[in-house]
């Protein structure tokens, strides 16, 4: 009659290389959306005060806000992205996980 087969060992557990990448991912957009946040606040500032009148400075003013608000919110999705993609990584990973070979592919380029 049938053998009881034994259940294969679980593999060991590893940290896991691809979420502390994003992580250092996160750190680098952080950094960019504060810097995007503040890049054109100065010529901001010097349009508010009447650094420039010319029929064009209200336009360029406009422009600039405009340029300002889609790099904010580019960055700031880029930043939620990352995080998302943190949140869905487990803290350690299987030894044969596609994880740990992203990380050998990684450390090639």
């Amino acid at each position: 009659m049938g053998s009881a087969s034994t259940p294969a060992p679980a593999l060991p557990q590893l940290h896991n290389p691809f979420k502390a990448h994003l992580q250092s991912c996160l750190t680098r957009a952080i950094g960019v959306d504060r810097s995007v946040a503040t890049a054109l606040k100065t010529v901001q500032g010097l349009m508010t005060a009447g650094a420039w009148k010319a029929s064009s400075a209200t336009a360029f003013a406009t422009d600039a806000t405009g340029h300002q608000t889609a790099a904010k919110g580019g960055s700031g999705g880029c930043v939620s992205e990352i995080r998302a993609a943190i949140a869905g990584e487990p803290d350690t990973v299987p030894s044969g996980s596609w994880q740990l070979r992203y990380q050998m592919i990684r450390r090639l380029n």
